[in-house]
């Protein structure tokens, strides 16, 4: 994981980083912690950055570590949530050699498993899955391959309506998707400036299921249109664009 990226980032993460947990259009995130929660005294969020999820995680959760890579985002998500009770702030590379080694009962893992080399995704969910209690579980958030179709559809249908021919409508589309999709076998697309891998529902579910655990639900979590689409139009609605929310268990 690149240290220096994400320290230099640090300062205008919020601007730069899509943050699904506060943009999640029907609370679909949320009510996952919620039913997580339930029996459960303790929580891990895996690369929690500045920390957009500490607060519904403290509010559920007796304890919460806090565990990131990056010291100046630490120090951001600290600096913002040191009121909350029960967090305690873990610096920890999760592609490194080592085992996360103190256990939690729910692990969450949100746009966390995106690097476009496979071996470091790989690294990254078995560094995690040890931490995970015998029983407990692992709410993982992806972006979602069929999320990018979807846009790209969906601004034909928008140009079209804006009186634009859809053989140019088309074409437009299909160069954007030329310029930012890298790979379709592996998924990776460059949103933003970087290189991401994305996920298809079968995909998503196979590498949760590849690993050990058992699916439990798999949900969209919703976010505007406006995170995909510069000015997007005010009427475009559901379904928005999501990312893949998979609910699993580990085996007792």
């Amino acid at each position: 994981m690149n240290r220096a990226y994400w320290d230099a980032l640090a300062d205008r993460f919020d601007e730069e980083v899509l943050s699904i947990a506060d943009l999640d259009v029907n609370g679909t995130l949320r009510s996952a912690i919620r039913r997580a929660s339930r029996g459960h005294a303790s929580v891990g969020d895996f690369g929690c950055g500045a920390g957009a999820l500490l607060p519904a995680l403290s509010e559920r959760f007796a304890s919460v570590l806090a565990i990131d890579f990056a010291p100046a985002l630490l120090e951001v998500a600290q600096t913002r949530h040191h009121d909350l009770p029960g967090i305690r702030f873990v610096r920890y590379n999760l592609s490194g050699r080592k085992h996360f080694d103190q256990p939690v009962d729910v692990a969450l893992c949100v746009n966390v498993l995106i690097h476009p080399r496979s071996d470091i995704r790989d690294r990254i969910l078995r560094n995690i899955l040890p931490a995970i209690q015998a029983g407990g579980t692992l709410l993982v958030v992806v972006p979602a391959f069929e999320s990018l179709l979807h846009t790209y559809r969906t601004l034909v249908r928008s140009n079209v309506q804006f009186g634009v021919r859809r053989s140019t409508a088309v074409r437009d589309a299909t160069e954007l998707y030329k310029s930012e999709v890298t790979s379709v076998v592996d998924g990776i697309v460059t949103l933003g400036n970087a290189p991401t891998k994305t996920y298809m529902y079968d995909e998503a579910r196979h590498l949760l299921m590849d690993a050990g655990l058992e699916i439990d639900r798999v949900d969209r979590v919703e976010y505007p249109w406006v995170e995909m689409i510069d000015d997007a139009p005010a009427d475009l609605g559901s379904p928005y664009p999501w990312d893949w929310l998979l609910t699993a268990r580990k085996p007792v």
